[in-house]
């Protein structure tokens, strides 16, 4: 248990931290083009399930984005209830509206962020993905370009 100087002076160096963190110099060069990965657990994670889907993304040139593990879990929380209340059959036909609905709702946030769907099943063909996703670094960067910020 910290005293209350020992709480003091952990304040102050938490504010010195912060100011020195504040000074900084900013970096100028252009920023590597992102691309985010979402979907399942396994095509986000997972490289034999996802085409190694990152490391074609870096290869490419652009830094790959994949949310935190830590989203799965909290998401886990509640995925199990939302199972037990579509356990009429229709689960599949939900999820595939709530996809859709994501992907118009993305598109009207942010019309100039390329979008690219990537079939990731065992039968979808890797040409396909390979290719799909080449034009979607590739959109990314003309888009990145025409706002003037990074390669």
């Amino acid at each position: 248990m910290l005293g209350p100087l020992a709480w003091r002076r952990y304040a102050a160096d938490l504010a010195g931290i912060v100011r020195d963190f504040d000074r900084l110099p900013l970096r100028t060069e252009d920023r590597h083009t992102r691309i985010g990965v979402v979907g399942e657990i396994l095509v986000k994670f997972h490289p034999d399930a996802n085409g190694h889907i990152v490391e074609t993304i870096e290869a490419e040139g652009a830094e790959a984005l994949v949310p935190e593990l830590y989203d799965f879990f909290i998401y886990s929380g509640y995925g199990g209830v939302f199972r037990h209340r579509k356990l009429d059959g229709s689960l599949k036909d939900e999820l595939r509206s709530r996809i859709a609905a994501s992907f118009l709702e993305l598109r009207r946030r942010y019309p100039a962020v390329p979008i690219a769907p990537i079939d990731f099943d065992p039968g979808a063909s890797e040409v396909n993905q390979l290719n799909r996703l080449k034009l979607l670094v590739e959109s990314a960067r003309r888009g990145q370009a025409a706002q003037g910020r990074g390669t």
